[in-house]
């Protein structure tokens, strides 16, 4: 009887777990479902990240600085999705031609602040953004902050923690 309760109570644990991501849900870019969904829309951030985070190292759409693994700098990342807007004649990518970076606001609204910081209070650090929990952000200082389109993703959709907690 034991098995059998430890499934039930994981298949549960997976059930609750798994509605509690409700804010993803993935979109089909391409109008072909047979291939799967190419992104995935945030209904908190209002927009769709594109499912394949890595694709710049199966795709340089003629980049030059695009590295085998993906890697590119900042420079490379910005003519990066210049291409894969103006990809297929200006239609983009996926037939989309809004792709941008992720946008990093300061926590504060107001002006960068570059002071080093573990707790999410400055935008230089870890936690730039986490819900208020005992472990992830104790202080409260920077709860569910969308400022950071990256860190936003990180912390509340995936739940993960700071390599420090780890």
């Amino acid at each position: 009887m034991k098995p059998f309760l430890l499934r039930f109570v994981a298949c549960l644990f997976v059930v609750v777990s798994s509605s509690s991501h409700a804010a993803l849900v993935a979109r089909d870019l391409d109008g072909n479902l047979s291939n799967g969904h190419e992104g995935v829309y945030d209904d908190v951030l209002n927009i769709t990240w594109l499912a394949n985070a890595n694709l710049a190292a199966s795709n340089a759409f003629g980049v030059e600085g695009v590295f085998a693994t993906g890697y590119m700098s900042w420079p490379t990342a910005n003519e990066y999705i210049l291409a894969m807007n103006s990809t297929d004649g200006g239609a983009g990518y996926l037939e989309v031609n809004t792709w941008r970076l992720p946008t990093v606001a300061p926590v504060n609204g107001a002006t960068f602040d570059l002071t080093w910081s573990i707790d999410g209070s400055t935008d230089l650090g870890y936690h730039l953004s986490a819900p208020i929990d005992p472990i992830w952000n104790p202080n409260g200082l920077s709860p569910d902050f969308t400022g950071s389109e990256l860190a936003y993703h990180y912390y509340n959709n995936f739940e993960s923690l700071a390599d420090i907690y780890q």
